[in-house]
């Protein structure tokens, strides 16, 4: 819901700044999404981290572990496909373009990722969860069950 609400307005702020026209207005663009991505990304952890009531301490040292992992997936996974909503998609369907690139979640044995993994399952959703800690991401495994979700394992 936030999200919506506070990207409506971001896409709106960007149109008017960087209208399609001349040739850097897709530059200036994806240069404002990855200056505030991860600032955003990061203000995301520490209310995930205060949902799971997480001491403060705890939240930023889960930050400070996986800011360049955070960084390098908004860079390289997020920018680039946010090229395509700039360029193709018409300003009313930008939302709902950036709601669906949610497919995978990596991470999902802690934090941000597990919550997101839950969230999805106890909606119905499909989930792909992955982290590189077994022993974790077999706890979110047990999280998603707990809401009734599919996990499946790895050789499925």
């Amino acid at each position: 819901v936030y999200f919506g609400f506070a990207g409506h307005y971001w896409y709106r702020f960007l149109d008017r700044r960087f209208p399609p026209s001349g040739r850097h207005f897709l530059l200036k663009k994806l240069l404002c999404e990855a200056a505030v991505g991860p600032p955003f990304a990061a203000t995301v952890f520490f209310v995930v981290g205060r949902i799971e009531s997480k001491p403060w301490r705890k939240s930023w040292e889960e930050l400070r572990t996986n800011v360049v992992l955070l960084c390098l997936a908004d860079w390289c996974f997020y920018i680039p496909l946010q090229s395509v909503n700039f360029l193709y998609l018409a300003p009313k369907y930008r939302i709902l373009y950036v709601s669906s690139l949610v497919a995978l979640v990596t991470g999902g044995a802690s934090g941000l990722g597990r919550a997101v993994c839950r969230r999805l399952a106890r909606n119905g959703a499909s989930v792909v969860c992955l982290d590189l800690r077994q022993s974790e991401a077999e706890d979110s495994a047990l999280g998603v069950q707990s809401v009734k979700g599919d996990v499946r394992r790895e050789d499925d």
